[in-house]
């Protein structure tokens, strides 16, 4: 062979190995691809995360999983090295220890593997979060990430304690088990008389330990989501939901991370009884409107039993008690429990529910009264559902803003208020400190104080100061809370400089518990008055006031900026109450009152219900509380005004509707066949209960009496029922639930109303066909005019706001706000929220009303 065909055998040869060098490149690749990097070794503390001075320890492995020997390349400097990471690299070994770029070349065989490096690196300066180390092989590129938990110690709780409170069970024993779980709120506490900011990291969290059975890093943040703490104040950090423990007592512990000397601890009791819960089935709790309620507002709550799965299943309950639901306070008590009105018989009930689906079961309304007939306090609430014979359980939560109207409801021991200082500033001003005694006080609503001046008989100034504390705040004070900077104008309301004489100062809190108190000095401020009898006996120079005895009762308005109390006669007549110190300063009017009064008209207007002319009580002849009866009372010489439908009228109210409801009632039932034949057989089986008056107390008789209310009034609201029967929350509540138990009514939803219905009505009737009982206010009254108002803008589809409806009825806004909450009360209108305003808009009820009356 020639030199010039070998040269040519040659380049053909260098061509073919060039054409294969990427196949053979890509079939190395594809076996180094093969091969799995991973971290080893690496152990997390039992407390389930890192913090500073912590030694991480572990090796970088490279394995090879599959068949066949795989070459592949390493670094002889530095065969491994590690990263720890979160947003941004934080740590990197291979610069750190200063490794080269070398390269050789290793086998690892099928199954093999192969420890690259091993690592012990001590943690610093990490912080609060979730960081990755991530192992490498330089020369190969291959990698791998494991993830670890830091936390880190903080000094900024040092004026800071916790507190943790397991809450009541619902079986009242307070023994947790496998249904009854251990549901424990966390609070933090302000213990320095000024606000701290929360500047933490939102990644810190809790440490919850129960003795060696369990030790995890909660989901409550540290700060509980607050960004800033006020002075003394006491904040909800969370719940905190746990099971699986042994029989006996147990500590529970939560502390912050890494601080075991910033903890709180308290005991529970577990018993085992050997239950599970049914897999595949989960619990909720359905609200009527949102998470957020107030004062007039009902809670309609829903237990659902929800069925996510792919099959369906099949549910029997021993008894009528299927899903029942409790809601806890911040202090973990129970303050309603739907099994409180409830007799639960047993008789056995199934259910199928179909895969996807859910069993629902409504339950009574509620009006946020507690287990001590006290209205809730402002704050937020825990929402539990339970159904005992399958061991689930489900979560939902409100907040509740209260009116702050009964403040001492519930207390033992009332607080002090005591003024510390009483200073003339100048010839016409007074400056005020107060010193209010309480250990652990709430705001209902915004802290204020309310400063009263009075000369011997009429209220002359009248001044609210704020304090800052937001409503729903707690406050555990180790001093009193001072108030200062509290100043008095000594003018009268022509801005006039008071006369010379003797003046009293009453101060008052709008917290719960509230406190006030009385000063009694001389203007100019010469002498306070520590006797105040015996002082009145010396300068009193006036003959006394002569009053008159009046018989009504009371009922609280509000206005745009206040409120006040509106006292009704005998004859309808009302008026403003101005004071009411003659009969003692821890008297208040009531709702719940009524009697005989000695009162003094004055002969302005009422300085906050313009309204209403303003009296004075100077004396109670009487006074009972007002109580239910079904006794028939003769309201001759007490007829209210025409046509008005009164806040508060017992028998009275009764009495006037329901002449109204039977004759529009009558016309409506004859006109509809469907309804009026059942309807008369109902009627029929109720009038065997006329004038069995001797047994009011009977559970029988009253259903009797409601049954025959709805039979009249179909459709009849809750609030509605409640007036017109006499029959308090928890009464109507019990005899509701135990007609729809027996299917002899039924009810459906109205918006935020909800109707019932007796059983002679079928429930498929359609929604528009179903009668709505009428109410006829006289047309030429004030609530006649708003309603008809409410009727001609709803046409041309708007909805007045209650500035709108006092400007076109030349009315003030206070009196518009007083039959706007009466008109709603009794069902005939709603308000809706638009942007930032409410507006006003009438019901069904009422539009059935204007189409079938002369309104």
């Amino acid at each position: 062979m020639g030199a010039a065909a070998f040269v040519r055998r040659g380049a053909v040869l260098a061509l073919v190995f060039l054409l294969l060098l990427p196949v053979i490149a890509a079939t190395a690749d594809e076996s180094e691809a093969q091969l799995e990097l991973s971290i080893e070794g690496l152990t997390v503390p039992q407390r389930g995360y890192f913090i500073d001075g912590d030694v991480i320890s572990f090796d970088v492995v490279l394995s090879n999983p599959g068949s066949s020997t795989i070459s592949t390349n390493t670094n002889p400097d530095c065969p491994a090295s590690f990263q720890i990471m979160q947003s941004e690299v934080i740590f990197d070994s291979f610069i750190d220890e200063g490794c080269r770029n070398q390269t050789r070349g290793i086998e690892i065989n099928a199954g093999e593997s192969l420890v690259l490096d091993s690592f012990e690196y001590v943690l610093d300066n990490l912080g609060f979060g979730i960081f990755s180390i991530v192992g490498i092989a330089p020369s190969s590129g291959h990698s791998s990430s494991i993830d670890f938990t830091s936390q880190t110690q903080t000094d900024l709780f040092s004026n800071f304690s916790l507190e943790v409170i397991v809450a009541q069970t619902q079986s009242g024993d307070d023994i947790n088990d496998e249904l009854e779980t251990v549901e424990a709120i966390v609070h933090l506490v302000n213990l320095q008389d000024s606000t701290i900011q929360m500047d933490i990291d939102d990644d810190c969290r809790y440490q919850v330990v129960v003795e060696n059975e369990l030790n995890i890093l909660s989901d409550l943040p540290c700060s509980g989501g607050h960004l800033s703490i006020p002075a003394f104040a006491v904040v909800e950090i969370g719940w905190l939901s746990l099971d699986g423990f042994s029989d006996g007592q147990h500590t529970l512990q939560v502390s912050l991370p890494a601080q075991d000397d910033f903890s709180a601890s308290t005991l529970f009791t577990w018993v085992n009884n050997n239950q599970s819960a049914i897999t595949g089935l989960e619990a909720s709790i359905l609200l009527n409107n949102g998470q957020s309620y107030g004062s007039g507002d009902s809670l309609v709550m829903t237990a659902s039993v929800d069925n996510p799965s792919d099959s369906n299943v099949q549910l029997t309950f021993p008894s009528t008690c299927r899903a029942e639901i409790f809601i806890i306070d911040q202090d973990g008590v129970i303050v309603y429990d739907t099994r409180d009105i409830r007799d639960c018989p047993e008789i056995e009930v199934n259910h199928l529910i179909e895969a996807g689906n859910s069993l629902q079961i409504q339950h009574s309304s509620w009006n946020f009264i507690d287990r001590d007939g006290c209205e809730l306090l402002t704050g937020d609430y825990r929402l539990i559902v339970d159904v005992p014979d399958y061991l689930l359980r489900g979560y939902n939560s409100l907040t509740y803003t209260s009116s702050g109207e009964t403040l001492n409801c519930g207390v033992d021991n009332l607080p002090s208020i005591d003024f510390t200082s009483v200073e003339q500033v100048n010839e016409s001003s007074i400056e005020i400190a107060a010193a209010f005694t309480v250990e652990d006080v709430r705001w209902a609503q915004p802290c204020r104080m309310t400063i009263k001046l009075y000369d011997e008989t009429f209220l002359l100034f009248e001044q609210v100061q704020s304090c800052g504390e937001e409503p729903g705040s707690r406050q555990l004070l180790s001093s009193d809370l001072i108030f200062e900077d509290l100043y008095l104008h000594m003018y009268n309301q022509q801005m006039e400089l008071l006369d010379e004489g003797i003046y009293r100062i009453d101060i008052s809190t709008n917290s719960w518990p509230s406190a006030e108190a009385s000063l009694h000095f001389e203007w100019p401020l010469e002498v306070i008055i520590e006797d105040v009898e015996e002082s009145n006996e010396e300068t009193e120079t006036e003959e006394p006031v002569e009053g008159i005895v009046v018989h009504g009762s009371w009922q609280f308005i509000t206005t745009e900026d206040s409120g006040c109390w509106l006292f009704t006669d005998a004859l309808g007549r009302e008026a403003a109450l101005s004071d009411s110190t003659a009969v003692g300063i821890q008297w208040q009017p009531s709702p719940e009152l009524a009697g005989n009064y000695t009162i003094f008209y004055t002969e302005g207007a009422h300085h906050t219900c313009t309204d209403y002319a303003a009296f004075f009580v100077f004396e109670i002849k009487d006074e009972y509380t007002v109580f239910l009866t079904t006794e028939s009372t003769s309201i001759k010489e007490e007829t209210p005004e025409s046509g008005i439908i009164t806040e508060y009228g017992g028998t009275i109210i009764t009495s006037v509707v329901a002449v109204s409801f039977s004759a529009m009632l009558l016309a409506f039932v004859i006109s509809h066949e469907g309804i009026r034949i059942p309807l008369t057989g109902v009627s029929l089986g109720i009038l065997g209960l006329i004038g069995r008056t001797h047994e009011t107390n009977d559970g029988k008789f009253q259903r009797g009496r409601l049954m025959g209310y709805l039979t009249a009034n179909p459709g009849c609201h809750f609030r509605a029922l409640l007036s017109a029967l006499e029959m308090s929350n928890g009464q109507l509540t019990h005899h509701i639930r135990v007609l729809e138990d027996e299917d002899r009514i039924w009810r459906r939803g109205d918006g935020r109303l909800v109707r019932f219905y007796p059983s002679a009505i079928p429930r498929a009737t359609p929604e528009d066909e179903l009668p709505i009982p009428p109410l006829s206010p006289d047309p030429n009254s004030l609530q006649g005019k708003i309603l008809r108002l409410l009727d001609d803008d709803g046409q041309m589809g708007e909805y007045p706001t209650q500035f709108d409806l006092a400007i076109r009825l030349e009315k003030s806004q206070q009196l518009i706000s007083h039959h706007l909450r009466t008109l709603q009360k009794f069902g005939l209108v709603e308000k809706k929220k638009f942007g930032v305003r409410n507006r006003y808009k009438l019901t069904r009820e009422a539009l059935f009303l204007l189409e079938s009356s002369d309104l």
